[in-house]
């Protein structure tokens, strides 16, 4: 700095003023990274107790505090030697941090950081009450220099010595330093004086956003853990390359995720974690042509295994927002509610810990390891365009749901229905798979698989619903008058869904066949 600050007085730069600045801000946002997709970003300072919700370079909200980092008056930024930069798309391994207690409700989970009110205030602006969870955690130590240009613009320089914090598993990174310069008005003057500093040490332009910066740096991933564009698929992909893309794509949702469920921070991460795994199971079904047999048999039990463990904590978590959601349709006492929450929080309570105990282990960390190293069959020809083989292996989901499809409209059992539930989840799974080959006509399509898949999800979490609360009038002989009548009355709720959600369902049957037909269409197409 002293340096640079000689130089500059030889030039004509006279230094007006010299002072340290330090701030500190923590970075949240949704587990499904809402405000991050939108282009905002909200910071909590700690002290003062102040927010800032920004998008891009536009202020959106302030507190009463001395902004000036990130605002629209910053016109050039350099970065000094210090900093560093991440080329791997992830860690070696899975971050092992984990919480001594779980089993938690959804919804009551013990904060790991002290969430300020004003947090769950919907601010992201989509009508919701959203929880806010920490990213990243920074600070700022700044050196900032005044300076009056030989024109007599006043302009800023701050060298800033960034680091970052993991909010929960103690990882830090630092000595990151870079260089603003910046004026109100003076934008000739801002550039001129950028090259000179270019030129006085050894510094670059560089694109800065702190919360990606320091999440990169921490190896973390961004809210929402959006998919890597290098592991998007491409039309002139071949087949094998599409299936390890697919892999890795499940692989990196899995260590997304994994932090998350281990923390108990909110159901969606458990929720995510044991898609991930179905996805990455079921791909190894779809592409089992083009592996190598006993890595696919292999691998698919493994995730069977850490699948079971998921589901037997996700099913719980989903039986609780089913009926929570219905409290409110009829009149339920605290008797029933309370019977109903701690014969649900006993189940969590036996089941995260086996859980956690697992994708804290090196067998969980192994399958994340191997998802990404796929070994191919020894006849695979890597050359074989996947826009080639899609149709076949598209219409081959699309044939199994056709064949349950006309047995469930003629008769049917509620086996039936789930069993044609999963056959609608993997026609959706390959849909997936390779809808980036097809673009918006594909995502459609898959759109109106979904309303099946809910349709008939729903009739299902009811149906389990009714089990459960057949386990809780069990539990005691003697309920009283208030508590029996509640019961009886959520019984009726869940039996009124069912009967619902069957109506629902000839409804949308109708429209299947010229689903069917638009998809063979589409890919047909696409193939000549």
């Amino acid at each position: 700095m002293e340096r640079i600050i000689r130089e500059l007085n030889k030039t004509g730069y006279r230094i007006s003023c010299k002072e340290h600045v330090r701030k500190e801000f923590v970075f949240y946002d949704t587990q499904e990274g809402n405000l991050f997709k939108k282009g905002k970003r909200l910071l909590y300072f700690p002290d003062p107790d102040d927010l800032l919700l920004i998008q891009g370079d536009e202020e959106l909200k302030h507190e009463n505090y001395e902004k000036n980092l990130l605002q629209n008056e910053q016109l050039c930024r350099v970065t000094m030697p210090g900093g560093q930069q991440l080329t791997r798309i992830y860690p070696s391994g899975i971050s092992t941090a984990r919480r001594e207690a779980g089993g938690q409700m959804p919804g009551e989970h013990r904060p790991v950081v002290k969430l300020p009110a004003k947090l769950l205030s919907g601010i992201d602006g989509d009508g919701k009450v959203n929880v806010y969870l920490p990213y990243v955690r920074c600070t700022i130590e700044v050196e900032r220099l005044l300076i009056e240009s030989p024109t007599r613009s006043m302009l800023t320089v701050d060298v800033e010595e960034w680091s970052f914090f993991h909010p929960r598993n103690g990882m830090s990174s630092s000595n990151h330093r870079y260089l603003t310069i910046s004026s109100k008005i003076a934008q000739q003057d801002v550039s001129f004086l950028s090259t000179i500093l270019k030129s006085l040490s050894k510094i670059e332009s560089v694109d800065f956003d702190p919360l990606e910066s320091g999440l990169s740096f921490l190896q973390t991933p961004l809210p929402g853990a959006p998919i890597p564009d290098s592991l998007r698929i491409g039309r002139d992909d071949g087949i094998f390359q599409v299936g390890c893309k697919i892999l890795s794509q499940q692989a990196y949702k899995m260590w997304a995720n994994t932090e998350g469920t281990l923390f108990d921070l909110h159901p969606e991460f458990l929720h995510d974690l044991r898609v991930a795994t179905r996805r990455a199971r079921f791909a190894l079904k779809v592409f089992k042509p083009f592996f190598n047999p006993e890595y696919v048999t292999r691998l698919r039990a493994e995730l069977s295994w850490i699948g079971k463990l998921l589901g037997n904590v996700r099913d719980i978590d989903v039986i609780v927002e089913h009926m929570r959601e219905q409290y409110s349709w009829t009149e339920i006492s605290p008797g029933a509610k309370n019977a109903v929450e701690e014969y649900l929080l006993s189940k969590r309570r036996l089941n995260y810990p086996p859980l956690a105990e697992a994708c804290d282990s090196s067998r969980y960390e192994g399958i994340h390891e191997e998802l990404k190293s796929a070994i191919p069959e020894n006849k695979v020809d890597f050359n074989t365009p996947a826009l080639r083989c899609a149709p076949t292996l598209i219409v081959k989901q699309l044939k199994n749901v056709e064949k349950l499809y006309k047995k469930a409209r003629s008769g049917y059992e509620p086996s039936d229905l789930h069993t044609l539930r999963i056959a609608f989840k993997g026609l959706r799974y390959t849909c997936e798979f390779f809808s980036d080959l097809y673009e918006n006509e594909m995502r459609a399509h898959i759109k109106s698989i979904v309303a099946f898949q809910d349709c008939l999800g729903l009739y299902q979490d009811s149906r389990i619903a009714l089990n459960v609360l057949g386990d809780v009038i069990k539990l005691k002989k003697d309920w009283d008058q208030e508590t029996c009548l509640s019961l009886g009355a959520m019984v009726q709720i869940q039996r009124d869904v069912m009967r619902s959600q069957l109506s629902y369902f000839h409804t949308l049957a109708g429209t299947f066949p010229h689903i069917a037909r638009s998809i063979k269409h589409l890919t047909g197409r696409e193939c000549r």
